[in-house]
């Protein structure tokens, strides 16, 4: 097992800081997330929890791409602009830890339907449920990779920075 690095290190830091720790206690009781109830969700939460964060990771990395295009004119992808990119992304992840309590909230609502994915993925294509799992984690990805593409191809169109540098 790693040790964190900084990013890391900074986020269970603002997650555990006193006032922080009681804004974040509160807003989960506010959706009434409860930590054994999401243990019994199982697979499919964390599946679906998964898929939300995957989303949030594309949209907000995004996001960092257009701040960084913004800022230097070049594409991240220029040799010596990977810095910048990451500088901006981590500014993002750290700002978004805030809405943690909301994801999981939409991934508790939303278990019940990734429950009822797997079960219609087993029966339609006759498969265990291992194999439905990784199929559904595996669309969380292709979702992902989709929306990170998508997102940078606008960033592209909007900024008149082509991708590739």
């Amino acid at each position: 097992c790693k040790p964190l690095g900084p990013i890391g290190r900074m986020s269970q830091q603002l997650e555990n800081v006193g006032p922080l720790k009681k804004v974040y206690k509160k807003i989960t009781n506010v959706f009434g997330v409860d930590r054994k109830a999401l243990r019994k969700k199982g697979i499919p939460f964390l599946l679906t929890y998964s898929i939300i964060s995957n989303l949030n990771g594309a949209v907000s990395l995004s996001v960092a791409w257009y701040m960084t295009v913004k800022r230097t004119g070049l594409s991240p992808l220029v040799p010596g602009q990977k810095k910048s990119l990451l500088a901006s992304y981590a500014m993002i992840y750290g700002a978004l830890q805030v809405l943690k309590p909301f994801r999981v909230a939409a991934a508790v609502a939303m278990s019940k339907l990734s429950a009822d994915y797997l079960d219609m993925t087993q029966e339609r294509f006759r498969c265990s449920r291992n194999v439905a799992i990784g199929c559904q984690y595996l669309m969380g990805q292709v979702m992902m990779g989709i929306t990170f593409y998508v997102g940078v191809t606008v960033v592209s169109a909007i900024t008149g920075v082509p991708i590739w540098g």
